[in-house]
């Protein structure tokens, strides 16, 4: 009986901070078409069940469930939920070419031409020749349109016109600052096709291992309060479960559309009203950090990679032949 209450009191505490947390938003909170949840996201470590994130972090400190049979068993889980919010170690880049030219030699040469420029300027900023790579992806002829004409028609015929080739340059930088500079002297190349910008970061078990003793010291924190309150916590045997997710900023970016009510109408010069249409624009909205237990470098400027882990305790807990 002593458990239950305990359960009860617990329980209200929980449900307290969902009902006085207060929400603000800028611009953005016009363009939700839904509140934001964590359904969309992958299941974590493959387990079905685990894909609801928000549900997940939203449960009880434990959960007890009560088998009656010939005797009573309890089951109780205590959980954890650690974020870390880690600067990439380097970035990897992908800039696309395109190349047009009458025949496959002049297409060829301008085209090396431009990558060997790019590649000076690479080199100039300390990138090394090993990370640079040249893809090559196509090469295609390019045919026009002639009109044939004849005495009482007209016929549209396809004649070779030149031909056109395609690559791409992967490239790693690790200081996000020459981005910009990469980005410019692609442009002096006539290369406008940045195709990804993606963070990478190298040791990602030694992160998985910096939030393990997190996870645990939470976990038995919170036996030792449940001991505090008169719950005797004494298993037959325990089970472990440990789920990871890595987050990368790619999949963080959102739209939205700058909010411009009627009143902000321009003028032209005689005086006539030209009606302002909102812009649709994109924006990095980290992983909320709301649901968890703790969240380790909280203070961040910028994109960054997300690793959460989340742990499971579950112990099953003598019989009690006295239950009903």
């Amino acid at each position: 009986m002593l458990m239950k209450k305990h359960l009860i009191y617990l329980s209200i505490l929980m449900f307290l901070p969902g009902i006085l947390c207060a929400q603000a938003a800028g611009n953005v909170y016009y363009n939700q078409k839904r509140k934001a949840t964590y359904k969309e996201e992958a299941a974590y470590g493959g387990i079905a069940g685990y894909g609801n994130q928000s549900a997940y972090q939203q449960q009880a400190v434990y959960d007890t469930q009560y088998y009656y049979g010939q005797g009573a068993d309890s089951v109780m889980t205590i959980r954890s939920s650690v974020l870390i919010n880690v600067q990439p170690d380097a970035y990897k880049m992908i800039l696309g070419l395109t190349q047009v030219g009458e025949n496959m030699q002049e297409v060829h040469d301008k085209i090396t031409q431009r990558i060997d420029n790019v590649t000076q300027g690479l080199t100039s900023l300390g990138i090394p020749q090993d990370a640079i790579y040249i893809d090559f992806i196509s090469q295609a002829p390019i045919f026009g349109i002639e009109v044939e004409k004849k005495l009482f028609s007209k016929n549209y015929v396809e004649v070779p016109a030149g031909f056109e080739v395609k690559k791409n340059l992967h490239l790693r930088f690790d200081d996000i600052e020459n981005l910009e500079k990469i980005i410019t002297m692609a442009a002096e190349q006539e290369i406008y096709d940045i195709v990804n910008v993606e963070p990478v970061v190298f040791n990602r078990n030694q992160i998985y291992d910096s939030i393990r003793p997190v996870c645990t010291e939470i976990i038995n924190a919170r036996r030792e309060q449940m001991n505090e309150l008169g719950m005797d916590i004494n298993p037959m045997f325990n089970t472990l479960e440990e789920y990871t997710r890595c987050i990368y900023p790619i999949d963080q970016y959102k739209s939205y559309t700058s909010y411009l009510d009627h009143t902000r109408q321009r003028l032209r010069e005689d005086n006539r009203l030209i009606s302002a249409s909102g812009n649709i624009n994109l924006f990095y909205n980290g992983l909320n950090d709301a649901g968890f237990d703790k969240v380790i470098n909280p203070d961040f400027t910028g994109p960054v990679v997300q690793f959460s882990m989340h742990m499971a305790m579950g112990y099953t807990l003598k019989r009690n032949h006295s239950a009903p």
